[in-house]
């Protein structure tokens, strides 16, 4: 039987031009979901037919546009309406680089000169490695009690975090020149650490829901503790993996004196409005400043987040060894974040594909290679909570990565070889069923109503 997930590719990429009915816009082909059918043809920038209507989006369709180095197509207006209907951007564009070194602001070099020394650049580890304290959960199924408490400590952290960045002003007649405890901001971090050793993955798990009425908190609390797994896998003891996390918890809270109207913006902002956001890690700098008892190299983390490797990043521009430990993990952690979770102006993309899209960063010199392989094993090659297609033909949820097996992560299933619905699925580790293997990543809206039904009750 063949899935309707899984149709072959039959025509070429090199067909006739033809001239589609309305007119069109252009479409990153990074944002096509899977096994998506196309209702009118998909054509090249030149007009040549790349997808034939009533075909479907095959991994082997996206790989030849890879090799053909085709990273967008022509869509017509209907199509795109008919994409933006089931959640995919349709305006999905390149990301802008920042301002070059030599254009960044005098208020940034100061910054600088106080923040970036030479000895400050290293980490020292003083103790055994953190994840050793992990309980070995594999082939388990989430705990209700061990959940209940992350529950209650997310909620709990996220009313704290909103209520403190409401009180975090840099202007002198909002407060400036008032002192920052840093005690609730490490009580939220010690606590997720200790949800990390009762599950790390419930805790992963979680962190990748999102929540657009309140981004800035939520996105916060999401890298602390995707960031923290990733500093515990590449073998951080307890103190760094806690100094990660605040620099993550504390990396954005500039973003609150940047417009509402910029920041929460539903559209792509303007060159004028991205310099503005680029300049919020000036006022990170500025407010962590007067955090009395933050250890500097938490204040230095948190404005380098956003640097990267291959000097591509800002607002310096800096390379390799000038970038601290701690930011190259956040700033891995926060790019996976940025495409899993979206943005106010920009929506989220399968998490398989978003890891792809790692490795071609990756590969481009902007992340350490050992980080985003650390990332593979705390989330898996599917990450946890995405849905993937079985060879056979089943449907399951990813609930357990499995370490470095991460092409072979633990499964519910969630729909059968004949796509009945299962409501209390089987678990299965796939290191152990050999017989199966995850074939795709499979897109939400291409399952059926009822499976997010099951979601919204929190069923899978």
């Amino acid at each position: 039987m063949n899935h309707p997930l899984t149709s072959p590719l039959s025509t070429p990429l090199t067909a006739q031009p033809v001239s589609p009915a309305g007119s069109s816009r252009t479409f990153s082909v990074m944002a096509l979901p899977l096994g998506y059918e196309a209702q009118h043809v998909f054509q090249s920038r030149g007009g040549s037919v790349l997808l034939p209507a009533g075909q479907r989006v095959t991994p082997r369709f996206l790989w030849m546009l890879q090799q053909s180095q085709i990273g967008f197509v022509e869509l017509t207006d209907l199509e795109a309406g008919f994409l933006a209907e089931r959640g995919v951007n349709t305006s999905a564009r390149p990301p802008r680089v920042p301002a070059p070194q030599g254009a960044r602001t005098d208020a940034a070099r100061t910054i600088e000169r106080d923040l970036v020394k030479p000895h400050a650049l290293s980490v020292v580890r003083a103790g055994p490695p953190f994840k050793d304290r992990f309980r070995d959960l594999r082939g388990q199924p989430y705990d209700e009690e061990t959940r209940t408490s992350l529950s209650e400590h997310d909620a709990r952290s996220e009313r704290q975090l909103r209520d403190i960045f409401a009180s975090m002003k840099e202007t002198p007649e909002q407060g400036a020149s008032d002192p920052i405890d840093v005690g609730p901001f490490g009580e939220i971090i010690l606590g997720y650490m200790d949800h990390l050793r009762a599950d790390a993955d419930l805790v992963h798990a979680s962190a990748l829901i999102g929540d657009r009425q309140d981004y800035l908190v939520r996105h916060s609390l999401q890298l602390a503790t995707l960031a923290m797994g990733i500093a515990s896998e590449i073998g951080y003891d307890a103190r760094n993996v806690m100094l990660v996390g605040l620099a993550g918890l504390l990396h954005d809270v500039g973003m609150l004196q940047v417009p509402p109207e910029v920041r929460g913006a539903d559209r792509q902002l303007t060159d004028d409005e991205f310099d503005l956001v680029t300049r919020h890690v000036e006022h990170t700098a500025a407010i962590l400043a007067r955090a009395h008892g933050l250890p500097h190299v938490v204040r230095l983390a948190a404005y380098q987040v956003h640097e990267r490797r291959n000097g591509k990043g800002y607002p310096s521009g800096c390379h390799g060894g000038q970038i601290h430990p701690y930011s190259q993990i956040l700033g891995v952690a926060d790019t996976y974040l940025a495409l899993v979770t979206g943005r106010p102006h920009q929506l989220p993309v399968l998490p398989y594909r978003a890891l792809e899209t790692m490795l071609d960063l990756t590969r481009d010199g902007a992340f350490e290679p050992k980080l985003v392989q650390a990332l593979l094993r705390v989330l898996s090659l599917f990450p946890l909570g995405s849905d993937v297609l079985l060879s056979n033909q089943a449907v399951a949820r990813v609930v357990r990565s499995n370490g470095i097996d991460y092409t072979l992560p633990i499964v519910v299933l969630t729909h059968g070889p004949d796509g009945e619905v299962l409501m209390d699925g089987p678990q299965i580790d796939l290191t152990q069923e050999r017989s199966l293997q995850v074939i795709q990543a499979v897109a939400p809206a291409l399952l059926s109503g009822e499976t997010d039904e099951r979601r919204e009750n929190g069923a899978v």
